[in-house]
């Protein structure tokens, strides 16, 4: 892979999958169902009386300075972020049916911290956190496919750049790709997914597995002949839906999603195993996950629409000779606090602007503080037109807001089965107004994105509470009350790929008569009206949902092949362009554009589409011969 400067915004090209796996946790007590060590800081204590952020001062300044900061000086550093892992199904968490001793292994050698959690369930703004060590109201980027880093956001890789560091990235989905700015500060960025092995021409691959990514890694370290540290990021989507582990793991795992788990543990030893013969030096390791996954608790499958423990609580590892071995810290922790210490490890000056703080003064005196943690996610406003959620964790109680907010005890409810808001009214207006007093302290950086919403939207969503931007909402619903329509949604799915076109689009329809805004409905109707021969109804229902979530590419792909097929090309073309937009490295896109101007004799155009592609994507000897062999047809029949 070439090495290459971040590009111009492009968009995950997601294709809806949905999963009905169950999970078998076995009866072992997790870290999250033990009772908290009774040496925890009484909550009166921490109280401000004008709360501004949840970070805690007092919490800073306790942990402000370590005997271990500079102790890693010039280590190369390896950050691991896994897609979609609980740590209640890794073996370091006590978890007796997997099989993961790479990860194992390096708990066993560094510190584990037990209820770390993530920030969102969504893996482009989780990521962004983890390489920036801000919230998500602070970066901008608030879902997948609608956000673009700002340039002036300072990332981890740019902080090690400017300290001497070679800097490498390789990354397994497409909702991590460079054009979303993630690469900033990565002198290598790769995130090709090649279409080999993948779907079909139509269908550009959107992941690629483990064992894929480490040979990248691998190759590029090989030539590298750098005696400068490096800092390293990969990046694994195994573990995420469609669950669909290696043969050899489907046959040792009767659940689906610990067998992928299992081959991504494999991959991470297979990369150990090479790097300690490529670099054997002083080495910092950082494994974590961007989110976990409901596998049916709280009526979740997957992620995304809520913040329980389920999706929010993460595995967070840290390795290195200077901070000992076989550590356990018990206190809540967040992502944000990965860049602040891999900085103080490495002997780098902590910026401003972080709002995370290093971990080296918990891991030298094993302090079981409780780290006051701020969560979100928007996902349910950008995808189904719903209301997002907020959340709070400080001390022992969790508190989130909605229209329906929810207050647990995590100490007593791990599992948070037991909503405590009328028991404890008072904690819970409490814990709210640490959330307005956050948001209203805020100057966030505005991430690049795709929409803007109108000033009737942002009132709405100003009218409960919400001060953050998206498509329309249905103000009064709740994500808990949106489960039983999307339960309806997901059997209209499986009764649309079953060829049950009318049981499918029953469904869909009930759910826009409750959702109108649900993006994903809408275009799955779309599908089946054109299926159906209702061309034109569907081509209004699929264009309707790309004004809510233009990034639904596969959406925009089916509008674009329907309107070349009704003879309207400027239709067409515009739907290719919104394709472009967010996947402007794929040749076949602007090869479909020019042969649609081909066909319309509009021969500049089509010559123009081509010296995009030129200019856009990465091209090998037959992508440039293909180029080569349109530009001739083009001439050849400029002349005729």
């Amino acid at each position: 892979m070439s090495s290459r400067p971040a590009r111009r915004p492009a968009a995950w090209l997601w294709a809806a999958s949905l999963a009905f796996f169950g999970c078998d946790k076995g009866d072992e007590a997790t870290p999250f169902d033990r009772e908290q060590d009774s040496a925890l800081t009484d909550s009166s204590t921490l109280v401000q009386e004008n709360p501004s952020i949840p970070v805690a001062e007092e919490y800073k300044s306790a942990h402000r300075s370590s005997e271990l900061s500079g102790r890693g000086r010039d280590s190369d550093v390896i950050l691991l972020t896994m897609d979609t892992t609980r740590p209640d199904h890794l073996g370091c968490y006590g978890f007796t049916l997997a099989e993961t001793p790479s990860l194992d292994r390096i708990a066993s050698e560094g510190v584990l911290f037990e209820r770390a959690m993530t920030v969102t369930p969504m893996t482009l703004p989780s990521h962004v956190s983890i390489l920036t060590g801000q919230y998500p109201l602070e970066h901008g980027v608030r879902d997948n496919g609608l956000f673009r880093v700002a340039a002036k956001t300072v990332t981890l890789a740019e902080h090690l750049q400017d300290a001497g560091y070679q800097t490498a990235g390789f990354v397994s989905s497409y909702v991590l790709n460079s054009s979303y700015g993630t690469s900033q500060g990565f002198s290598h960025f790769d995130d090709e997914m090649t279409s080999e092995g993948g779907r079909g021409a139509e269908h550009p691959r959107v992941e690629r597995s483990a064992a894929e990514t480490i040979d990248a890694a691998l190759e590029w370290l090989e030539r590298s002949g750098d005696s400068r540290p490096i800092f390293l990021w990969l990046h694994f989507y195994d573990p995420h839906v469609p669950y669909q582990p290696p043969v050899m793991f489907q046959r040792k795992f009767a659940n689906a999603y610990d067998g992928e788990i299992a081959a991504m543990d494999q991959q991470i030893g297979r990369f150990f195993d090479a790097w300690s013969s490529l670099r054997p030096r002083p080495t910092l390791t950082v494994a974590t996950a961007d989110h976990g996954d409901g596998l049916g608790e709280h009526g979740e499958d997957t992620h995304g629409l809520f913040v329980y423990n389920s999706t929010m609580w993460v595995p967070l590892l840290v390795r290195h000779p200077a901070l000992g071995s076989g550590k356990r810290i018990p206190g809540r922790v967040s992502v944000i606090d990965i860049v602040p210490t891999i900085l103080d490890l490495v002997g780098v000056a902590l910026p401003a602007g972080l709002t995370g703080s290093s971990l080296l003064p918990g891991i030298a005196s094993g302090t079981p503080w409780l780290r006051p943690i701020y969560l979100e996610t928007q996902n349910p406003l950008y995808i189904n037109g719903i209301a997002p959620l907020e959340a709070l964790c400080r001390d022992r109680f969790k508190y989130i807001h909605a229209p329906r907010p929810e207050l647990y005890d995590l100490e007593a409810d791990p599992r948070e089965t037991r909503n405590l808001m009328e028991s404890l009214p008072d904690e819970a207006r409490r814990l709210q107004q640490e959330i307005h007093g956050f948001r209203s302290g805020q100057s966030p950086v505005h991430a690049v994105r795709l929409r803007e919403m109108s000033e009737e939207e942002a009132e709405k969503l100003a009218q409960l509470g919400y001060v953050q931007d998206g498509p329309r909402a249905n103000a009064e619903m709740d994500p808990k009350d949106f489960l039983r329509w999307k339960k309806l949604r997901d059997a209209g799915y499986l009764a649309m790929n079953a060829g049950h076109l009318a049981q499918a689009k029953e469904a869909f329809q009930k759910v826009l008569e409750k959702c109108p805004d649900d993006a994903e409905t809408l275009a799955w109707l779309g599908q089946v009206l054109v299926n159906e021969g209702e061309v034109e109804a569907g081509i209004r229902s699929m264009e309707r949902a790309l004004e809510l979530r233009p990034n639904i590419l596969g959406t925009a792909q089916n509008v674009a092949r329907l309107y070349r097929r009704q003879g309207q090309p400027e239709r067409a073309l515009q739907a290719l362009e919104l394709i472009l937009e967010h996947s402007p490295r794929e040749l076949k896109f602007y090869l479909s554009a020019c042969k649609v101007c081909e066909k319309q004799k509009d021969w500049d155009r089509a010559l123009n589409y081509l010296k995009r592609a030129e200019a856009s994507v990465d091209l090998g000897r037959e992508q440039r011969k293909t180029i080569n062999e349109r530009r001739a047809a083009i001439a050849a029949a400029r002349e005729g």
